[in-house]
């Protein structure tokens, strides 16, 4: 965990720069692997309140080692980011829930409305940190949605999975509530919070929540159910806490240097990605339609982050020469930002 200060206006800053792209790199391996988990994992346990509960005590024990970067700031801090603490909860128990009873591609196929939904109330929101639409942006989430549903309707079966897709529906709804919430109180009004104390502080709330949950779920009369779980399966479930905490983690950190909808779009490539490896690795089905639905997400993926980062560059070489006072070899800012951006 990298070291963070406060900066302007309270707004918790790292002391090394992170370069957006390896940062991005981070992102979609762990998620992918943490997907990938939390779906073994589930099927192992097969209580998702519990196996929760396991992750958010994980994160609270790995970010309280870390106490000295834990800075929680004041009580008007802790009351304004609750409402993104509730809404993480709420993002992992739908979730769990959902994976419990969906298969992949149906996780897929209902995730893909969150980036359009969250371009929308991000335009409308956002002030400081708007987010830009390109015409390279349109191409690769037309490119990204139309994959995701060509995929969920070639081997998806929405009828036999209502529960989940219940669930899955929920769980967009909440997840674009949390994503711009977060953003807003990393972004637009910040609190002095740092990266460690919102991993902190979510997962308290959370794993606080959830055992309250447990009681009217009725899930600890079924914990005898983890005696019959097999080293292999405690090695998966074990797998997803800690994969879990790290995703949690780099996550708070990819948020400040993206736009919200640029994170869920990340999301929904990652769900593509665990697919991916179910086609390759555990013969899932792999007909025509399913190949091409993952190439389509795959290259649609791969434009998006290509436009983000010269978008990401862009600002950068704008803030830069817009902080020159005097330019004695430079006719004006247009010619910096040009020179800027060929050096």
């Amino acid at each position: 965990m990298s070291k963070q200060t406060t900066g302007r206006k309270g707004v918790a800053t790292n002391d090394l720069e992170v370069s957006l792209a390896p940062l991005l790199t981070m992102f979609l391996i762990g998620t992918t692997g943490m997907t990938i988990c939390h779906k073994l994992a589930i099927a192992a346990v097969k209580l998702p309140l519990l196996l929760v509960a396991f992750q958010t005590f994980t994160s609270l024990v790995i970010s309280g080692a870390f106490w000295p970067m834990v800075r929680l700031g004041g009580i008007a801090d802790l009351l304004k980011y609750l409402m993104v603490s509730l809404c993480y909860m709420g993002t992992l128990i739908c979730s769990m829930i959902a994976y419990f009873y969906c298969s992949l591609s149906t996780v897929v196929v209902v995730g893909a409305c969150s980036p359009l939904f969250g371009i929308i109330v991000e335009v409308l929101i956002f002030r400081r940190s708007r987010f830009i639409m390109t015409v390279h942006t349109a191409i690769s989430l037309l490119l990204i949605v139309t994959g995701l549903v060509i995929y969920g309707l070639s081997v998806g079966n929405f009828a036999q999975q209502s529960i989940g897709v219940a669930f899955m529906i929920a769980k967009m709804l909440v997840g674009v509530m949390y994503q711009l919430s977060q953003r807003w109180v990393m972004v637009e009004d910040p609190v002095d919070i740092s990266n460690t104390g919102m991993l902190f502080y979510n997962n308290l709330i959370a794993f606080i929540g959830i055992l309250l949950l447990m009681l009217w779920m009725d899930e600890y009369s079924k914990i005898w159910l983890l005696e019959e779980l097999s080293k292999y399966e405690w090695l998966v479930v074990g797998l997803s806490c800690l994969d879990g905490t790290f995703v949690a983690y780099i996550g708070l950190e990819f948020q400040r240097l993206v736009s919200a909808t640029s994170y869920m779009v990340s999301n929904d490539t990652v769900r593509v990605l665990a697919v991916l490896f179910g086609i390759v690795f555990l013969r899932e089905p792999r007909d025509a339609k399913t190949l091409i639905a993952c190439g389509m997400v795959i290259l649609g993926s791969g434009y998006y982050t290509w436009d983000r980062n010269t978008l990401h560059r862009q600002r950068k070489v704008k803030r830069k020469c817009s902080r020159i006072k005097s330019i004695s070899d430079i006719e004006d800012a247009t010619e910096c930002e040009k020179r800027l951006l060929e050096s």
